[in-house]
């Protein structure tokens, strides 16, 4: 466990904790009762932390020594976990800042999600969303791609990605899905206008991004390549975007 973390044990302490501090990870005992324990899913759930469903033996191989009988035990972190609507706002507002959010659907890679979050932070962006698929953990991975940074930029962590950009779409929020492939609504990055509050979805290399996420976005954006590879590794071509944005705001002609 990294200097930066802390543990705590049982479920009124995990609970008490969510309501104050950020919460990585979770583990919940599968022997408690069913009851107990759909009262701590609940509660991750709606908090965005991911979780497991471990007997006793297994969360003290994960998380060390552990307590008889403890309910659940969690990772406090210093990464700065946040509700969506805080960055929402920051976007919605910005004047020095770049009005960028960068949202990861299905991006399983700590060293992409690091890199991004790297990115992001070096361009004085607003922040990153990231589904329950990328688990942001402070490890010795995430804290080196990220070179840091993943202890500056606000995070908001979600089970239901789809929803939050429908909301970010109702605010006044531009939706922007990057991909390679030839699909309808296609436009170039040199071409879109990212001076406006906007979020940019990032999906795998394996699986590019969801259909759902396809439909409700206002464009879907291409980076003109030239040589003989496919497409840019995830990590590379969200910097690109995020640096394009940063162009648009601060050093165009």
């Amino acid at each position: 466990m990294s200097k930066k973390q802390i543990l705590v044990f049982g479920k009124k302490a995990v609970l008490d904790t969510l309501l104050s501090q950020n919460i990585e990870i979770a583990a919940i005992n599968k022997q408690i009762s069913t009851a107990e324990q759909q009262q701590l899913i609940d509660a991750f759930k709606s908090h965005g932390v991911p979780y497991e469903m471990l007997n006793l033996q297994d969360i003290t191989k994960s998380f060390g020594y552990v307590p008889d009988g403890v309910e659940a035990v969690a990772i406090v972190s210093k990464i700065k976990f946040v509700d969506y609507n805080e960055l929402f706002d920051q976007a919605l507002n910005a004047t020095d800042k770049l009005p960028l959010i960068v949202a990861l659907d299905g991006v399983r890679n700590p060293g992409n999600a690091g890199t991004i979050i790297r990115s992001l932070d070096a361009a004085d962006a607003i922040g990153l969303i990231s589904d329950n698929t990328c688990v942001i953990r402070n490890n010795r991975l995430m804290r080196n791609a990220s070179a840091g940074a993943i202890f500056h930029l606000p995070i908001v962590r979600t089970f239901n990605l789809i929803e939050i950009l429908n909301q970010a779409k109702r605010r006044g929020i531009q939706i922007f899905a990057s991909s390679s492939h030839d699909l309808p609504k296609k436009a170039g990055l040199f071409e879109i206008d990212l001076l406006k509050p906007t979020i940019i979805v990032l999906g795998s290399e394996e699986h590019g991004i969801r259909q759902e996420i396809v439909d409700l976005s206002d464009k879907i954006v291409q980076i003109p390549q030239k040589g003989h590879v496919e497409s840019l590794n995830v990590g590379v071509a969200g910097s690109i975007i995020i640096y394009q944005a940063l162009r648009q705001k601060f050093y165009s002609c």
